[in-house]
């Protein structure tokens, strides 16, 4: 019997990449909690290819709060810090943070994010991060390590012809 993760995904072209590394392992069930994706089309844009996504794939898909308000509370006075800096640090840090929280509220011991599949994003801090959180929690933090040519394999996002992203998700991030 596979052992059961919770996947936080930030996206379904990230989930597409981060998921056949699990599935041989886990048993997967996603979670969608970003409340930084701005502006609400953007956030429905991405929610709505990760649950077409997680349905083709028949996993199970759990969608958080978007608490836009709270994460702009989270991150006042870091907003013209540059993309990768505190502010980054801090959304991370808020969604794994909730990530963990669900896991225990659905009994679920093992945690990973989609969020070091992207070839914009540190993936050795966020794994520290996801095993500093992890640990607060009682729970095992899953470290994904992509090599470069993984990262810019197509995914199974391109496959479907699903929704991709043009920034990472918060209006500071946008390149418009």
């Amino acid at each position: 019997m596979k052992r059961k993760i919770l996947l936080h995904t930030c996206c379904a072209v990230c989930a597409g990449k981060t998921i056949y590394r699990l599935q041989e392992e886990f048993d997967i069930v996603g979670y969608f909690y970003n409340p930084n994706i701005e502006p609400a089309e953007e956030y429905r844009e991405r929610l709505e290819a990760t649950k077409i996504l997680f349905n083709h794939l028949s996993l199970p898909l759990i969608i958080g709060i978007n608490d836009n308000l709270s994460w702009h509370e989270a991150i006042t006075g870091m907003e013209h810090w540059e993309e990768g800096g505190r502010r980054c640090w801090r959304c991370f840090e808020l969604r794994l943070e909730q990530t963990a929280k669900q896991a225990k509220k659905e009994s679920i011991q093992y945690i990973a994010t989609t969020l070091t599949s992207s070839p914009h994003k540190n993936e050795k801090d966020i794994n520290g991060l996801g095993n500093k959180i992890s640990k607060q929690f009682g729970l095992n933090f899953i470290a994904l390590k992509y090599r470069p040519e993984d990262r810019y394999k197509p995914s199974l996002a391109n496959k479907l012809n699903l929704y991709h992203q043009k920034y990472c998700g918060c209006i500071y991030s946008a390149k418009i």
